[in-house]
């Protein structure tokens, strides 16, 4: 839901593009992005089986990170048209959401690796893989076209598109391969 969520700040502040609500929607996608990272690395650490303690400071570390989206003066100056969004002075108060939630979604994958490295099951393992490449080609694809192409129209396409991607190849292990509990996902989601 957060991906949806994510995807349909960012589709409503182009929709809207000349309207006064655009540089708010952006910077909500924009503070959106730490609860993403935040909620991968809780999902994580269920999904390899360690305790999720109540994290409360992570949770009041990720709102305070993407209210500072809102502070953000690159994102409020940012160029929104129909063809695309083009934040051309990047300032500390868009960085600290984005940094937050990439440290956050590291720390996921570390423990996924870890989980893996440490299991003996073979299908847990390959498990373990197809999160893992999901992840990664998300991460690459969204680091590649974010810094590489920011101002491009193409990127406010691929990098939605790579989110959908990680999702379907779970989707798709978990429906004809059957790697997953479906029921493991239903309960979490």
């Amino acid at each position: 839901y957060l991906i949806g969520t994510w995807q349909s700040l960012q589709f409503s502040a182009q929709l809207l593009n000349s309207h006064a609500w655009s540089p708010p929607l952006l910077m909500g996608s924009v503070a959106v992005a730490a609860f993403m990272g935040l909620y991968f690395m809780l999902f994580a650490m269920s999904y390899s089986g360690r305790k999720a303690q109540r994290h409360g400071a992570l949770y009041v570390g990720a709102l305070l990170t993407g209210a500072t989206a809102f502070l953000s003066s690159g994102l409020a100056h940012a160029t929104i048209n129909r063809a695309g969004i083009a934040v051309s002075n990047l300032d500390v108060f868009y960085l600290i959401p984005l940094l937050f939630a990439v440290v956050l979604t590291v720390r996921g994958v570390v423990i996924i690796f870890n989980h893996m490295r440490q299991t003996k099951n073979s299908d847990r393992r390959q498990q373990d893989r197809t999160l893992l490449l999901a992840v990664f080609q998300a991460a690459v694809i969204i680091f590649f076209f974010t810094f590489f192409f920011p101002n491009s129209t193409s990127t406010q396409v691929i990098v939605p598109l790579s989110c959908f991607i990680a999702v379907s190849i779970i989707a798709y292990s978990m429906v004809f391969h059957r790697l997953f509990d479906i029921r493991f996902f239903v309960f979490r989601a």
